[in-house]
């Protein structure tokens, strides 16, 4: 027992702590059939984050045992989405299996972008007249919006161009083809790394496998939002209940989960 926890008699309890943390020791004392008139409790207040307030979570010892009493339901499952975010921090996202994990991956815009844009420079930058024609043709085809309109204007007049063999013509429309062609090259390969990056960069691509994709320093984990999932999927008790599993539902609606 760490020497951080305070001993109550029953009167300080009553005295000292709220009234939904008296009526929950009581009750637990009772399952787990301690007197705290004969014996006391030893009490530590948590207060933790944010995401609970004071004096609504307590670490209790009690006849051996240690529990986490928490005030209600909603606070039972923001410390454990908060005990989750721990665990992720302290031990990394592989702890989660992938086909959970591929949902909470993500690329910074910033990131995003910057990778439309090398992705773009590698792949147009580099195709000559012909083949930039060609996949510019290609990509106008299959994608719609006002700027895959112009840049089929732009075709058309380099078409006309060089069926009148006007070759200074379709060397200052490749330069426009090739730049606005770029530009929406770039634009698709944003979308798609940030709205799947898993899809682009390991299905579409087969650049990385997922294990490899976690450890690029482009990708991030949203922690807070996969630590809300787990809890969800998993519920409160699996994650602050160590010791059996069990979350135990008390008097006056509190909540008490033993750990050890």
């Amino acid at each position: 027992m760490s020497w951080t926890y305070e001993f109550y008699s029953e009167d300080d309890m009553r005295e000292t702590l709220p009234g939904w943390a008296v009526k929950g020791i009581l009750d637990l004392a009772e399952e787990e059939m301690v007197s705290v008139e004969d014996e006391g409790v030893y009490v530590r207040d948590m207060d933790r984050t944010f995401h609970t307030p004071p004096d609504s979570v307590f670490e209790v010892y009690l006849g051996g045992a240690e529990f986490l009493l928490i005030v209600d339901d909603e606070t039972a499952f923001n410390v454990a989405v908060e005990e989750v975010e721990n665990m992720i921090a302290d031990e990394g996202a592989h702890l989660f299996n992938q086909s959970f994990l591929i949902n909470f991956l993500e690329v910074a815009p910033a990131d995003a972008r910057m990778i439309g844009v090398d992705e773009a420079d590698a792949y147009v930058g580099d195709l000559d007249e012909y083949d930039l024609i060609e996949e510019a043709e290609r990509y106008a085809r299959e994608h719609a919006g006002a700027e895959v309109d112009r840049l089929e204007r732009l075709l058309g007049e380099y078409e006309d161009a060089e069926k009148a063999d006007d070759y200074d013509t379709m060397e200052k429309l490749e330069d426009f083809i090739r730049d606005l062609f770029m530009s929406l090259y770039a634009d698709e390969v944003e979308r798609k790394v940030a709205e799947d990056p898993v899809g682009y960069f390991v299905e579409e691509l087969g650049a990385y496998t997922i294990d490899e994709l976690v450890e690029q320093p482009f990708i991030r984990v949203d922690e807070y939002s996969l630590a809300r999932a787990a809890v969800r999927t998993d519920g409160e008790a699996h994650f602050l209940a160590r010791y059996d599993g069990y979350g135990r539902d008390l008097d006056g609606g509190s909540m008490a989960y033993r750990y050890n």
